[in-house]
């Protein structure tokens, strides 16, 4: 429900789509899967839909591709996309409500040292209403900062680039759900994400939680991270432990579960 609550960062014709098919397509669903309990709550109190209409099959991970990867892989992929040394990662479509503009002053605000010795790695494809994103990528180049953007990353190189990144950060302002934190801690990577909408439910005790609106927030927690390996390493155990919660297996058995419901119901259709 971004478009309902931060509509400054979806496009207008797509804005004005939503408004008027999703409380249409809510109205005459006979039940609604949601992607999170963040969701499920946003849905009762958005659109007034009764809680027993909503069942929550939540995003999940695939186990069996999102793995911590060998030095050889990570290498390899690395050098695919011109990445060199050290680095904090971001990944997503390149538009504002992911905050990369946050992402970039918090990197601009860390201590030079650590700027020297981390590269600040953007993946992810174009988006929209994204201008001022890139006028700030090229801004930071040109003050000789280490910003490397990467462009879309295939997929089959996404575990293996989380697993080299020394820290992930997300500091998103809204989401449904989140599932690059989910990614990146089944990779081993220590998460910095947002305290808001889904992700302290997505990130649980495993993720570091900063206000997106303050970039000096997102700096300290990268800087925590990054000279502590102490505080790293217990990001990457709880982080490992945490996702295990995430799998496809039961969020389908959910969703059946929900779908058995309705088709059992004497009135369903």
């Amino acid at each position: 429900l971004a478009y309902h609550h931060a509509p400054e960062y979806v496009p207008e014709r797509l804005r004005a789509y939503l408004e008027k098919y999703v409380p249409k397509a809510l109205a005459q669903a006979n039940h609604i899967l949601a992607v999170s309990e963040f969701t499920k709550r946003d849905l009762i109190k958005t659109y007034s839909v009764a809680p027993e209409r909503i069942s929550v099959a939540s995003n999940a991970v695939d186990h069996d591709f999102f793995y911590p990867r060998k030095a050889d892989e990570v290498l390899t992929a690395q050098a695919k996309y011109g990445i060199e040394g050290s680095y904090i990662m971001f990944h997503g479509t390149i538009e504002p409500r992911k905050n990369l503009k946050g992402v970039m002053e918090a990197y601009r605000r860390l201590p030079a040292q650590l700027q020297r010795q981390y590269a600040l790695v953007l993946t992810g494809g174009k988006g929209w209403l994204d201008d001022d994103i890139h006028q700030q990528i090229e801004d930071l180049k040109h003050q000789g900062a280490k910003v490397i953007q990467t462009g879309y990353v295939d997929q089959a190189d996404l575990p293996a680039l989380y697993t080299g990144a020394s820290v992930f950060v997300w500091p998103s302002f809204y989401e449904g759900f989140g599932l690059p934190i989910i990614e990146a801690m089944a990779c081993g990577t220590p998460t910095i994400t947002s305290n808001v909408s889904s992700l302290p439910e997505a990130a649980g005790d495993a993720g570091m939680l900063v206000d997106p609106h303050d970039s000096d927030s997102i700096a300290k927690a990268m800087e925590q991270v990054l000279t502590s390996p102490a505080e790293a390493r217990r990001m990457t155990e709880a982080g490992l432990k945490h996702v295990k919660k995430f799998n496809w297996e039961d969020s389908a058995r959910a969703a059946l579960q929900a779908i058995e419901q309705v088709a059992f119901r004497p009135n369903a259709q």
